[in-house]
């Protein structure tokens, strides 16, 4: 970092912004200073993700005025290394701080954990085995590790690893020894993934609810209640609707899977900038005259939190990748993949790529801007994917979708899959014999899916509430003011969203937004 970097950071750290002062200001004003109580904790993690800080004023404050509980900060590090931080949280009570520190007897149960840990992993899989104090770990560190390092996989054995765990064995040691001597009530974390899941995990231990707030609502943290853990229950969700509502329901989705292949950007993908259904380039043929069964492998983000809707039949995208080469060396088949054109730009998607398919000849890298429409049309016979949303575009178009893990579509016969990975060979490796599918027999189904996905699964639902969330009159337009290209109101991070806020303020929303927390905040 330059000497100006440096000394900017600084200043960032130690002194407040306009900003930060009007926000700050404003939550003194608003917040009546309360008596330290002893009637319990609510635990809110220490984080400058301003949109959290935002949400949090009010969430914590319900905690505070109606049940009387203290907010206590918690982090690695002391509140004095971010000084201007410190002051938001205090302006609005979270005045008391926690840092994960072990004292000497805990560091000695760590190094005793960690030596027996290292000893057992002999795979990747192995890591996924981890549990300490009956408290499962693994799949936070696997997510963790990719993440940090952005690495495409982990590396077994390396010094990298070994710091994932010692940071993963500590928070447990650390909340586990700690939420037995204090009375904690509640925990506010950003995230209920990668390491920051680990003190909800403990905290569920003991019975300990865990929030996360978005600007559109709130969930409660709930064991085995991932994204994904409700795919399952997706058909007797919609058989329980009325007849009424199952028909409309049913003629939305069709609505909405048409205006997605016409090429227009959804609202319920929230991570998706570029249509994949762009217009088919008739002066380009992208697949090979042939006939060969045609199979198109739809990459996915090697490095952002790859098992949000839960196991996979690999340990990761990378592992997945390196297993379709070498069956690809198997086959007679036409090879093909797409990267996703939302993230072929995250640094090392593109690399890693084309590195695997240096290893292997079969498969041809084609552009990710090319329309799902154009390959279906020329002829693709099957897409395999993890868990995309080509699960249910796909098999509307004619194309056979292969899953390898937990997915949205799992409830359903317009995909397959598999439930190991020697069915999934098996599949794969007879693909010629494989039924084309018939798009007459899976449309009412697909519509009924994607009804049941977006307007029934309480965590895809939000990205359509657009207009009708509780902090800002209409998300969309703030998201345009602030340059922002998510559209679920979770990953607005810059300090004038307390301008806009407070620019929108007043007695009425300010209570909206308290009756609304005071309903549903139930520790």
């Amino acid at each position: 970092m330059s000497i100006i970097g440096i000394i900017n950071n600084i200043r960032n750290n130690f002194f407040c912004n306009k900003e930060q002062k009007f926000f700050i200001r404003h939550n003194e004003r608003v917040w009546k200073k309360s008596s330290p109580s002893d009637r319990g904790i609510v635990l809110l993690e220490y984080t400058n993700l301003q949109p959290y800080l935002l949400i949090w004023s009010y969430f914590a404050n319900i905690f505070s005025y109606k049940y009387r509980y203290s907010m206590c900060t918690y982090s690695e590090y002391p509140r004095i290394c971010n000084r201007a931080l410190s002051k938001i949280f205090s302006s609005f009570g979270a005045t008391t701080h926690i840092i994960e520190k072990l004292n000497s007897k805990q560091i000695s149960e760590k190094n005793e954990i960690l030596c027996k840990l290292w000893n057992e992993i002999k795979t990747k899989n192995d890591i996924f085995k981890i549990s300490v104090r009956n408290i499962e770990i693994g799949v936070d560190i696997y997510s963790t590790y990719i993440r940090t390092y952005n690495e495409p996989t982990v590396k077994l054995f390396s010094d990298k690893l070994k710091k994932i765990i010692n940071k993963a064995v500590t928070k447990v040691i650390f909340w586990d020894d700690f939420i037995q001597v204090n009375n904690v009530k509640c925990i506010l974390p950003t995230h209920d993934c990668y390491l920051f899941n680990i003190i909800i995990c403990v905290g569920r231990k003991y019975g300990i609810p865990a929030y996360i707030s978005t600007f559109t609502g709130i969930y409660k943290c709930i064991e085995n209640d991932s994204s994904g853990s409700n795919f399952k229950k997706y058909r007797k969700i919609f058989s329980k609707l009325p007849d009424e509502e199952k028909s409309a329901g049913k003629r939305w989705a069709k609505r909405q899977l048409k205006e997605r292949f016409s090429g227009k950007i959804d609202l319920g993908i929230s991570y998706e900038k570029k249509s994949a259904f762009s217009k088919i380039d008739k002066n380009n043929r992208i697949l090979k005259q042939s006939e060969k069964t045609k199979v198109l492998i739809c990459s996915h983000c090697f490095f952002d939190d790859p098992f949000v809707y839960g196991w996979h039949l690999f340990p990761d995208f990378y592992e997945w990748l390196l297993h379709l080469g070498e069956l690809s060396e198997q086959t007679c088949y036409d090879w093909y993949l797409k990267m996703h054109p939302d993230y072929m730009y995250w640094p090392g998607t593109e690399e890693t790529i084309k590195k695997i398919l240096s290893k292997y000849s079969q498969i041809k890298l084609i552009d990710a801007s090319i329309s799902h429409k154009q390959l279906a049309a020329e002829g693709l016979d099957v897409a395999l994917t993890v868990y995309g949303t080509v699960g249910c575009e796909y098999p509307l178009l004619g194309v056979n979708v292969i899953n390898a893990g937990n997915n949205p579509h799992i409830a359903y016969n317009f995909n397959y899959n598999p439930k190991t990975i020697e069915e999934y060979d098996k599949i794969i490796l007879n693909l010629d014999k494989l039924p084309k599918i018939n798009v007459e027999n899976v449309r009412e189904d697909i519509y009924e899916f994607f009804y049941t996905h977006f307007q029934y699964d309480p965590i895809y639902r939000i990205k359509f509430l657009l207009g009708k969330n509780i902090f800002f009159n209409d998300l969309a337009i703030l998201n345009k003011k602030l340059g922002v290209e998510r559209i679920d109101g979770t990953n607005i991070c810059c300090d004038s969203i307390y301008k806009y806020f407070l620019d929108e303020w007043d007695e009425e929303l300010h209570h909206c937004i308290i009756n609304y927390y005071m309903k549903v905040v139930k520790p």
